[in-house]
């Protein structure tokens, strides 16, 4: 199931208006944690509510007069929902009162974008936050590992996972990031007994046996989600997942 942490301050009055306005924000990044701080005008400071989910996360608000500020942010990637917190923060903005959120990414890595397709509304309210910004931070460079081994080691998707589960006793697959040097410890010898398998005679016993690889930046996404994958700290924390097809699960 989805792992929720919701923090509520207080719960919003039953009577103030339908339609909600969009706060200004403003987010901020390191390679591990990602600040994003909403601002309302005359903010009622009991009546914040935000909710953190692996892909997104909610915030409301009301100000003094019972006017509902709203944000529901569709993450261009997942975070860790329990260690992801908020606060007042004390000193006043000069567009209002401000709510401190800080996020912990799933994987250590620079973000290009806070919100997957934002709509006109966000885009007109929401600014960088360069106090916040390391400015050292520099996007990865793309390698060529998937190209370089996508003729025995596909990558795979949610909807993709049963086809490759076919004429197979198990399916071993790899989350692989880019960014994360503990993937690139074992990603050439994981590569390289894939094209074993993949060469071996018809009917051995590898042949029985499959090896993909899974990206969480993109498509692969939500099969890393479900899985259960993270960037460990260490090769050793590293996991390989085995899937069986469904009628040998």
């Amino acid at each position: 199931g989805e792992v929720v942490n919701a923090v509520d301050s207080a719960s919003a009055e039953d009577d103030h208006a339908s339609e909600s306005a969009v706060p200004r924000f403003r987010w901020g990044q390191t390679k591990e944690k990602l600040f994003l701080t909403a601002i309302v005008k005359d903010l009622d400071k009991t009546s914040v509510r935000l909710s953190f989910h692996p892909d997104r996360l909610s915030f409301e608000a009301l100000d003094s007069f019972g006017k509902t500020y709203a944000l529901e942010l569709d993450l261009v990637q997942d975070i860790v929902a329990s260690s992801c917190k908020w606060e007042h923060v004390q000193r006043r903005d000069q567009r209002g009162d401000a709510v401190l959120v800080t996020l912990l990414k799933l994987y250590p890595y620079p973000w290009d974008a806070l919100v997957l397709d934002p709509p006109a509304a966000y885009r007109s309210n929401m600014d960088r936050d360069w106090a916040r910004e390391d400015q050292a931070l520099e996007q990865p460079e793309e390698d060529a590992f998937f190209v370089d081994h996508e003729k025995y080691l596909p990558r795979l998707t949610s909807s993709t996972l049963e086809r490759a589960l076919e004429d197979v006793d198990i399916l071993v697959l790899m989350i692989r990031h880019v960014a994360c040097k503990q993937c690139k410890v074992v990603d050439e010898t994981f590569a390289a007994a894939a094209k074993t398998i993949a060469d071996a005679k018809k009917g051995s016993w590898q042949q029985r046996l499959r090896l993909a690889v899974v990206d969480p930046r993109t498509a692969g996404r939500l099969l890393a989600r479900d899985l259960g994958g993270f960037c460990g700290a260490a090769p050793t924390e590293c996991r390989h997942f085995t899937v069986a097809p469904a009628h040998e699960r």
